[in-house]
């Protein structure tokens, strides 16, 4: 089930222990904060893997997480906490939550910009899982 790939990703991105709030789909951002996460949820395309009512569907999709910091500090913090989130998301890596497995598959990082008040760039960690039908 989908909810089961979005809480693995999401545990992923808490067990990496990162300093900044993370703010989830549906939360108001900190108003306070120097730097903050905001995580998303972004599924592409379901797929037939195998045969049969009771088969498996392959799933993708891009976890996509916006790193927040402040402006006029420069570079420096954004991408330092880039590059531990694109570490801990290795490719390669299989996540799992409750017997479901997440295999990312790939990652990338826009350039940082300004936007609403904050230095801000996109990771997006493409995955890959195999969810059975029911």
């Amino acid at each position: 089930m989908l909810s089961s790939v979005i809480s693995a990703l999401n545990q992923a991105l808490v067990d990496l222990g990162l300093e900044p709030p993370i703010v989830w789909e549906n939360v108001d951002p900190p108003k306070k904060e120097s730097e903050w996460l905001a995580a998303y949820f972004l599924p592409a395309s379901t797929v037939q893997s195998s045969l049969g009512d009771t088969g498996l569907d392959q799933t993708t999709g891009i976890y996509q997480i916006d790193v927040h910091t402040e402006t006029g500090i420069g570079w420096g913090s954004l991408h330092a906490l880039a590059d531990q989130i694109q570490s801990g998301f290795r490719l390669g890596r299989c996540l799992e939550y409750q017997g479901q497995k997440v295999t990312v598959t790939g990652s990338s990082r826009t350039q940082g910009g300004s936007e609403g008040g904050w230095f801000k760039a996109s990771i997006s960690i493409q995955w890959l899982a195999y969810i059975a039908r029911q």
